[in-house]
């Protein structure tokens, strides 16, 4: 098997242009239905075949890509954002195989392969993300991208039921707040091992490290409580949260499964 061309950060930093993105983003402007027809990718000067679309926001698109008989995920500059911003968010992206790394080393749950590779993307050079794709992880990931994954949840019924099945994304709280590790939302998803129920951690690119100070810890504790009850909830169907009252009902108030929440991860 061909082995995954791979360079650094800085060298990644050295292929980001405004003009390079424009082109590319003229170029893709001009094809009609580009995400269907996307021969001219190459990975390293390979080209690679293009499967489904996975997602995207305004500066970046990921796509399910077979590299050397092999599938992957590869995020790739979006099209709505302009030039100059996708520039500035892509430094960012940039960071993303590095933090995932040291939240790995943290012990929590990431991406098993997250590597910044030199694509070309009709014709112009550009530091893509290739990763590892959802559902050829060893555990199940929950998001709305992975609606195959949707938990059933018809046995939860209160909140002590649903501290119990939380207490490994509870850990995983304490843990984020141990290790001084600052995260958004978006970044906070689920996923199911053999033998426990865990937060899962992706786009990682703006996560910031350091130590909370104690006039933070209870704050901090509070915003990723509810980070991660949002990452429990999505881990549903939509129809399985209307026929579960109690799943419903965290829809619109959830302070007092939140603070309980809170309480168990700052009382250790």
């Amino acid at each position: 098997m061909e082995e995954i061309p791979q360079i650094s950060q800085m060298e990644a930093r050295k292929m980001l242009s405004v003009d390079n993105i424009d082109r590319i983003i003229e170029t893709r402007i001009s094809e009609r239905n580009f995400r269907d027809n996307l021969e001219s990718i190459t990975i390293g000067g390979t080209t690679i075949i293009i499967g489904g679309f996975l997602g995207s926001g305004g500066s970046k698109e990921v796509y399910s890509v077979d590299y050397c008989g092999k599938p992957y995920a590869l995020g790739i500059s979006g099209k709505i954002d302009g030039p100059a911003k996708i520039l500035f968010k892509w430094y960012s992206v940039l960071m993303d195989p590095q933090n995932t790394e040291r939240l790995r080393e943290s012990g929590l749950k990431v991406n098993d392969f997250c590597q910044i590779v030199p694509v070309t993307i009709n014709g112009f050079p550009f530091p893509a993300i290739l990763m590892k794709r959802y559902q050829d992880h060893s555990f199940k990931i929950h998001d709305s991208k992975n609606r195959a994954n949707y938990l059933n949840g018809s046995n939860i019924k209160d909140d002590e039921m649903c501290l119990e099945f939380m207490g490994g994304l509870i850990e995983d709280v304490r843990t984020l707040i141990t290790e001084g590790i600052c995260l958004g939302r978006d970044s906070f998803n689920a996923c199911t091992l053999p033998t426990s129920f865990r937060l899962y951690f992706n786009d990682l690119g703006s996560a910031q490290f350091c130590r909370f100070s104690s006039s933070e810890i209870d704050s901090v504790a509070s915003e990723y409580a509810s980070y991660a009850k949002n990452a429990f909830i999505k881990s549903f169907s939509d129809n399985a949260i209307v026929k579960n009252p109690y799943l419903d009902g965290l829809i619109s108030d959830s302070s007092s499964l939140e603070a309980k929440m809170k309480e168990i991860v700052l009382s250790n």
